[in-house]
């Protein structure tokens, strides 16, 4: 993939004026830091439109090889969930394009075995705490250490079904 991606850029620093193009599609490319999955690793959703969390949670992520694909808003995050299974999802609440809570609870309805770590800045309302209770199994706040976030991953992969 990031060899394809690779080209792509190349061939458009051969035209006049695509210079910026190429630049950012080059750094979109080094943000997602696609990674080949190790064997027997399970696949994990990131749906922030923080470029930098999600940044900091691929590094994270992929030191234990796992299948990370990083979604920006809420809306394809809803069809990359009911088009491929997903072991984890880390979800920011406080999404730009869909309310959170709804994300929440479609992931909860259309793929019922994956686990949903919620993370956001903000201390949790009564509302959000409960929603949180009844459709993600861990809360992550922000800003997060990466060995928590490592933890994390972990013990919530242990308690799902492998994809």
């Amino acid at each position: 993939m990031r060899v394809i991606l690779r080209e792509i850029i190349r061939m458009f620093r051969k035209r006049d004026g695509e210079a910026i193009l190429a630049r950012n599609l080059r750094k979109t490319c080094n943000m997602m830091d696609i990674v080949a999955p190790v064997p027997g690793t399970k696949r994990i959703l990131i749906v922030d439109d923080d470029p930098l969390t999600a940044q900091a949670l691929v590094r994270s992520l992929r030191q234990d090889g796992h299948d990370i694909l990083v979604i920006g808003n809420g809306m394809r995050a809803l069809y990359e969930i009911q088009a491929n299974p997903y072991a984890l999802v880390f979800l920011e609440i406080q999404i730009s394009d869909k309310s959170g809570m709804y994300v929440l609870r479609e992931i909860r309805r259309t793929s019922p075995s994956t686990c949903v770590v919620v993370m956001s800045v903000d201390i949790p309302n009564d509302e959000v705490k409960e929603a949180i209770e009844r459709f993600a199994q861990l809360f992550l706040p922000k800003p997060f250490e990466m060995l928590q976030v490592r933890k994390l991953a972990t013990q919530a992969l242990a308690k799902a079904d492998p994809h």
